[in-house]
């Protein structure tokens, strides 16, 4: 998965963002400060019979709602059959809006938000040394929908399921990922 200038400079920006907040007046203005921030990782399936991964980064910005960049990667590769027609690779951005919803050691967020798509497929012939034709990519903005619940073991960890869609024009995907979060966790301690 390569990242685009886009989000490059939305990472960027969601970083400033947090950084700003924290170097304002904090006796005066505390509702500014995010409550918590994390990043996470995680690996599973998807709607395409692949691999998934995903990267993301969130921060409250107010009243429980969370601001997040996510990175999105399918690949449904056949190498060793030594022949396969239409293998698909979709990458996406995602840059989420949502809720969170805090208890005492879980929590679980809610977002949807705006993608930014990238489809490659390809035919393949002749397993891991073979040949590949057919190529093509294309590129769609579409809608994601995420929803993530977290365990948290320790104050700074959690490890959780989400669950994910992404409704484009090209490839509509969906699936559900293993997640790892590191950062200050969202619950009511």
């Amino acid at each position: 998965m390569k990242i685009t200038p886009i989000a490059l400079i939305a990472g960027v920006l969601l970083l400033f963002t947090h950084f700003n907040a924290y170097s304002q007046d904090t006796a005066k203005n505390r509702s500014n400060i995010p409550r918590c921030y994390f990043v996470g990782f995680g690996f599973g399936g998807s709607s395409l019979g692949a691999f998934s991964a995903i990267a993301n980064a969130n921060v409250e910005i107010k009243n429980r709602w969370l601001l997040g960049l996510n990175f999105q990667g399918e690949s449904k590769t056949a190498l060793f059959d030594g022949h396969s027609e239409n293998e698909v690779d979709v990458n996406t951005t995602n840059f989420l809006i949502g809720k969170i919803y805090k208890q005492p050691n879980t929590f679980v967020t809610i977002s949807t938000g705006l993608s930014f798509a990238e489809v490659y497929t390809r035919d393949y012939n002749g397993g891991i040394f073979g040949s590949i034709n057919n190529k093509r990519t294309r590129h769609t903005i579409g809608i994601p929908l995420v929803a993530q619940g977290y365990l948290v073991a320790f104050k700074a960890v959690g490890i959780g399921l989400s669950c994910y869609a992404n409704l484009n024009t090209i490839q509509t995907t969906a699936g559900f990922n293993v997640n790892f979060a590191l950062g200050r966790m969202p619950t009511k301690r």
